[in-house]
């Protein structure tokens, strides 16, 4: 780290810095900072440096919980303006998300002290320099960035004046958050990639977006109102939210069934289903998986459930024998499948039917169906099991 020498009752820093690479304007170069001590007395003035009124982007300014894709925030020092210090010694960016900024806090530090960012906020990817003779930056990335990344941003950069006075220098930029509709919180489970990273969305404002789109849902609103406060205060509410989420989402998108054996049953009211992987990923994504009919009472239970909204001519559930014909296993677990209620003719066995569905023709008994529905005109629906 950077010493003071004094010399004659005056404090003169001595850094060399090895060259480092700029930035461009809207992304982080995750590069390291490689700094030596200096041991060489020098003249104050040799170490002056020119710095800027700090330059501080978000890109981008509008975010939608969970389906924006980046959330970048750079402040950058440039060495070729007007304010003047002697020593940049640190880059400090905060947020806050209140309008008295009473909840300030810091995101990210880099200093003089060390040559990595310090990091305060562990969802996100941090990188920045210190130099003397070049730009100086402090970036900070998150992927699929959540309702609390929204705020304001105030990054201070902090040094030393002429006169050997502390000096700060500062820049904020505002990242707003955008309203969700039932589309976007569909596209948020369908689209998170990163495990226990869940996403938050407002419960107010799936209510709205759900009553415009003419969809009706039956919510206390005193329970809203107390998760909406809740949710100022505790941590342990976002999970509780979480699984509103989550079940708002099945109730607008699914029929769902009465409980049998500990476990209900939802089929999506539409669908554009093309293969039996976006089947499986949309079960999972709502908290459960594609059906295991177990027994003949299961079946049955499913048989009278289906016969409800016959709106597919097929439906899958898990099963497949694709690389092992004859040979049925889960998709959950790869275990083996040991009921069957075959349809008359059943299993065919053709080339390409590699996944186990339950026909509507014959009775909701069972066929080996195709697993893609890419050349094939009939409507095919899927059962989720929870």
């Amino acid at each position: 780290m950077p010493e003071l020498y004094i010399s004659n009752s005056i404090a003169i820093p001595t850094i060399t810095y090895d060259k480092v690479s700029s930035i461009s304007e809207y992304q982080c170069l995750l590069k390291g900072m490689k700094l030596e001590i200096g041991t060489v007395l020098v003249h104050v003035f040799w170490l002056t440096i020119q710095v800027q009124a700090l330059q501080l982007i978000a890109e981008p300014t509008l975010i939608e919980s969970g389906t924006t894709r980046h959330l970048i925030v750079n402040c950058s020092v440039d060495p070729e303006t007007s304010g003047k210090m002697i020593f940049l010694n640190s880059i400090v960016l905060t947020r806050s998300t209140d309008v008295n900024k009473s909840d300030a806090h810091a995101v990210a530090i880099i200093t003089t002290m060390n040559k990595s960012v310090l990091l305060f906020d562990q969802d996100g990817l941090g990188s920045g320099v210190l130099s003397i003779s070049g730009e100086s930056y402090l970036c900070m990335q998150w992927e699929y960035p959540i309702f609390s990344m929204a705020g304001e941003y105030k990054c201070d950069a902090n040094g030393m004046s002429l006169s050997w006075q502390p000096v700060t220098v500062s820049s904020s930029v505002n990242v707003a958050l955008k309203e969700m509709s039932i589309n976007s919180v569909y596209s948020q489970l369908r689209n998170s990639q990163l495990e226990n990273k869940q996403r938050i969305y407002d419960i107010g404002h799936l209510a709205k977006e759900l009553k415009e789109n003419n969809v009706v849902v039956e919510t206390n609103t005193k329970d809203i109102k107390t998760l909406q406060d809740q949710l100022k205060y505790t941590t342990e509410f976002i999970q509780d939210l979480i699984e509103e989420i989550n079940e708002a989402a099945i109730k607008t998108l699914f029929f769902e069934s009465s409980l049998y054996n500990g476990h209900t049953y939802f089929l999506p009211k539409e669908s554009t289903l093309r293969a039996s992987s976006t089947a499986t990923f949309a079960c999972t994504k709502h908290g459960g998986f594609l059906a295991e009919i177990e027994d003949l009472e299961e079946w049955r239970f499913v048989n009278n459930f289906l016969k409800q909204y016959p709106l597919y001519y097929a439906v899958l559930i898990s099963g497949t024998d694709e690389g092992h014909e004859g040979l049925w296993t889960n998709s959950r677990n790869n275990g083996t499948v040991t009921f069957f209620k075959w349809s008359p003719n059943e299993p065919s066995e053709i080339k390409g039917e590699n996944c186990l569905a339950l026909w509507r023709d014959f009775d909701w008994n069972m066929a080996d169906d195709v697993c893609s529905l890419e050349t094939h005109k009939y409507t095919l629906g899927y059962l989720c099991e929870k």
